[in-house]
């Protein structure tokens, strides 16, 4: 697996830019070929605040707008669990969404 890392709005792998970001991003998570971003919510785009690339720097997808339980729904955290990409939103839902779509495939209460 290449070395992939966060710079302010930039994704290095193995020390070289392979993506500009649109938004500063909090969270990078490598799986497979892809590379799933988080970004801090104030530059979420309606609360859609994940995004997925590939490691040549191509968009693959955006992940749906968070259940609207709040004011504020909006993706806080990342988890790669037995190859399965979990989100988690402020309002204390876990997403497991599709690697390849970004679909939610089951949602949940966990907070």
């Amino acid at each position: 697996m290449p070395d992939i890392k966060i710079s302010s709005n930039q994704i290095l792998k193995d020390g070289k830019t392979i993506i500009c970001l649109p938004a500063e991003a909090i969270e990078v998570l490598p799986v497979d070929n892809l590379i799933v971003v988080l970004f801090k919510k104030e530059k979420a785009d309606n609360d859609r605040n994940i995004l997925c690339y590939e490691f040549d720097g191509t968009f693959k997808w955006q992940a749906p707008v968070p259940f609207k339980l709040h004011a504020d729904n909006y993706f806080v955290g990342l988890e790669l669990r037995d190859n399965q990409l979990f989100a988690y939103s402020i309002s204390g839902i876990e997403y497991h969404l599709d690697l390849n779509t970004g679909d939610v495939l089951e949602s949940q209460l966990v907070k």
